[in-house]
């Protein structure tokens, strides 16, 4: 029971958190990307149905992002690591964090639909590491569904992630 607790909570918190960091980059898209996350079926199978601690590890991740959108990099990458602490593939954001924190610096204008494509890559890379180690499990995907739905405005990103779901 606690366990089931325990994913419904991150999957809550992860519609939340993807609701705060779309107010800030894109309001008119954010409605759209929380129906995308929350009411995706293969999100909602694997996370509430099944249990996977994926969605534990997404929550922590989607914190750390809406840090680094709220340019606080420590807390960034405080929270990107506890990610990583429960799945190792999220470590790999965190050379993107820090050179996202440097770019801040220096006043570069930071493109947040590249920097999520960005992440995707990573995440992808991370998945494709993951499968060659033992073989792909498809909970692997809700690695990349939360930062999916920040890019609801791509649409060549939206459509093929919406079949693949169903």
């Amino acid at each position: 029971f606690l366990f089931k607790l325990l994913m419904a909570v991150s999957f809550l918190g992860t519609i939340y958190f993807i609701e705060k960091i779309m107010r800030k980059i894109s309001p008119v898209r954010a409605i759209q990307a929380v129906i995308f996350f929350a009411l995706n079926p293969f999100v909602f199978i694997e996370s509430l149905v099944s249990g996977h601690n994926d969605i534990v590890m997404m929550f922590f991740c989607v914190v750390g992002i809406y840090f680094l959108v709220s340019k606080r990099f420590y807390l960034s990458v405080l929270f990107i690591l506890l990610s990583a602490a429960i799945k190792y593939v999220t470590v790999l954001l965190v050379p993107f964090v820090f050179l996202l924190g440097i770019a801040s610096n220096k006043k570069i204008k930071i493109e947040w639909p590249t920097v999520f494509q960005i992440f995707i890559l990573a995440l992808c890379f991370g998945i494709v590491a993951a499968a060659l180690r033992t073989h792909f499990q498809p909970w692997y995907l809700l690695f990349i569904f939360p930062i999916l739905s920040l890019l609801v405005e791509k649409k060549h990103y939206l459509y093929p992630s919406i079949i693949l779901s169903v």
